[in-house]
Formats: C-alpha cells, sequence, structure tokens
C-alpha cells in the first residue's frame, strides 16, 4: 500500500473546491410546460396562468399578462444560483426563516403532479445572501439578495401594459376630436399617411405619418387610479382630445382620452373610453399630435 503526503493546506481547501464544481442550480424545470405561476412575498401575492398559449394574471386581478415579462421571471429562476451549501441543516426550518419566508414561487407544469417550489428564508447574518430551499434538494442554498430582488415581482411588472395597438398596414384611418372642432380624419393614399380633413390641418402630412406610427403601439407607464371618482385633477372631464381608430377589418380599437401632463414628469394621463382606470403615458405622444393641432394658415 502506498502512502502518500499532502499539505494540511489542501484539506482546508478541499470542500470550498468541491463546492466549486458540484452543480449549483437552485431548481430546474422546462419553461414550456409552465401552465401556471405564483410569486408571494411581503408585498404582493401574485399567480399566473397559461391559457391557449397566452399568460393572464388571474391574482390579485384579472387581466392580460406581459408574456415577455412573464417569460423573464421564468428565466430569472432558472438562472438563480447557488453562492454556497448547506447539506445536513443543523437547525429547524424556523431558524433559516423558512416558517415566515421572504419570498415563495410555486410553478404548476403540464402533465406533472408535483409542483416545483422554491422559498426564500431570512438573511445571513453579515452577509448578503439569503437561505433558500428547493422542493427539489434537501440542501439549503445560500442566494444572493440582487438574484432575489429579481424575482420580487410586482402585479404592474407582470401586466399586459398595452393600451392600443395596431399594425400600420391595418389601419384604415385615424380622428382626433378636439373640444368644439371638426375631427382631424387621418388616413391613407397611396403609399402616404394624409391629413384628409379639415383643410386648414393639410399642411402637417409628415406630422400625420410620425403620429400614425407613435401611436400604433400606446404603452402605460403607471397606473394613476383604478377608480377615479372625479375625472377633472387628470383633465380628462372633458379631455383634451379624444383619438379614435377604425381597422380595414374587424371591430374599431378602443377610444384613448388624452388629460392633462403629470406634473414634473414627461407623462400624461389617459384613460380608454370603456375602462375606469387613469393611466400615465409618456408626453411624447401628445408632442406629436400637438405638432398637427397647432394652428396654421391655409395655404
Amino acid at each position: 500500500m502506498t502512502v502518500v503526503l499532502i499539505d494540511e493546506e489542501v484539506f482546508k481547501d478541499l470542500p470550498q473546491a468541491i463546492d466549486g464544481w458540484r452543480d449549483k442550480t437552485l431548481i430546474t424545470f422546462d419553461r414550456d410546460k409552465v401552465v401556471g405561476i405564483h410569486v408571494a412575498h411581503e408585498e404582493h401575492s401574485i399567480t399566473l396562468e397559461k391559457k391557449e398559449d397566452q399568460w393572464q394574471l388571474t391574482e390579485p386581478l384579472k387581466t392580460k399578462a406581459d408574456s415577455w415579462e412573464v417569460d423573464s421571471l421564468a428565466i430569472a429562476l432558472q438562472g438563480t444560483k447557488a453562492e454556497g451549501f448547506i447539506d445536513r441543516p443543523q437547525r429547524p426550518d424556523a431558524w433559516y426563516g423558512f416558517d415566515r419566508p421572504q419570498l415563495e414561487v410555486n410553478l404548476w407544469m403540464e402533465g406533472e403532479e408535483v409542483s416545483p417550489k422554491v422559498v426564500i428564508g431570512k438573511q445571513e447574518e453579515g452577509k448578503t445572501t439569503h437561505y433558500a430551499r428547493s422542493s427539489q434538494s434537501p440542501t439549503i442554498y445560500l442566494v444572493k439578495e440582487e438574484d432575489i430582488d429579481k424575482l420580487k415581482k410586482t402585479p404592474f411588472d407582470l401586466r399586459d401594459k398595452v393600451l392600443i395597438s395596431y399594425s400600420p398596414t391595418d389601419l384604415d384611418s385615424l380622428a382626433i376630436n378636439l373640444p368644439d372642432e371638426e375631427p382631424i380624419v387621418i388616413s391613407k393614399s397611396g403609399d402616404r399617411w394624409v391629413i384628409k380633413k379639415p383643410k386648414k390641418y393639410r399642411s402637417k402630412q409628415s406630422e400625420a405619418e410620425d403620429l400614425v406610427w407613435e401611436l400604433n403601439s400606446v404603452k402605460m407607464e403607471r397606473i394613476a387610479d383604478e377608480y377615479p371618482s372625479d375625472l377633472s385633477p387628470y383633465g380628462l372631464e372633458p379631455p383634451k382630445a379624444e383619438l379614435s381608430f377604425q381597422l380595414k377589418k374587424g371591430d374599431p380599437l378602443p377610444i384613448l382620452f388624452i388629460g392633462d401632463k403629470v406634473d414634473e414628469e414627461n407623462r400624461i394621463y389617459c384613460k380608454l373610453k370603456d375602462k375606469p382606470a387613469v393611466y400615465e403615458i409618456s408626453a411624447f405622444s401628445w408632442e406629436v399630435i400637438s405638432k398637427i393641432i397647432t394652428p396654421t394658415k391655409e395655404e
């Protein structure tokens, strides 16, 4: 039998070296098979369900979800890696903060009875890592706080933020209704978008083209009020302008009401005619509209 003498320092570094070689993945799953996600933390409890290939937010409100944001959440969960491991925990779960977790993520998988789950406990004393546990292993993981923050989504983060969406090739006409004025009608002439009426705005043809492209995807940046009792503070009673969109085929898009500018912000208030909520959108949309409605002399 051969006996080999090894420096003591090698043994001191051996556990750390082994941790460096092992798989650091907190949880494994097939993203294409995820049909439901539940995220709960100190501020929100959120449930998402996939129905007919479209993600829906079902808790705390029922609305269409932003599929890109939902996919980003799943990718962030898959990408969460351990900084360290506790393979034989000596303390009860409560000591690690698992009885009152800072974050829980549950997944529902298509065709699978067991749902993957991640629980994030308290912060490791004197460090920026948190204790974490996966339903796929008895090991306790140490996870960086910045990775946890990527999973702490809000309902607004995950909801669909599109208010108006169309392809300019599918649009038949766009109308701007101003108080006490004849509507400004923009429609296609050949390969250009032009102002059909009234005559006094016909010199603004390039601005008409800009507006059609600017409004083809209007997204909320913030919800000012879900159920306002009074629209006056937002400049929406009456609105400064009403925008209506007619597609070549199908029903018209929702009518968009434009209100006042948000104080000290580069946003304006708006709402959809058939929805109660007041939203904030980029003020650039109103800037493009203003270029059209600024009075000019008839040619």
